[in-house]
């Protein structure tokens, strides 16, 4: 995933996790540097959804990870921050 979803336009899609028909998704990323990203897409069913999105790292690292939604077209959205450190970053 490292070298492919560095941009929006190679971003990873995330099909859902089994059993979830749609609305639990997972992935596994690797940060190697400090100006790193990657970026992975959903497609949010139409209506009625709310979107919480969270990211974290494994203990004694000491980065904080950031999340940033956008629209299909690359706009960034509006989010509340439900938690912010720790390793944990949690959007919804």
């Amino acid at each position: 995933i490292e070298e492919v979803a560095d941009t929006r336009a190679t971003a990873t899609r995330l099909t859902g996790t089994a059993g979830y028909a749609g609305t639990r998704f997972e992935a596994i990323g690797s940060i190697t540097k400090a100006e790193d990203v990657d970026f992975f897409r959903v497609v949010a069913p139409p209506t009625g959804s709310v979107l919480t999105a969270t990211v974290w790292t494994p203990d004694g690292t000491g980065f904080q990870p950031e999340i940033a939604l956008h629209d299909a077209t690359g706009r960034k959205l509006a989010a509340r921050v439900l938690a912010n450190g720790d390793g944990t970053s949690t959007v919804q």
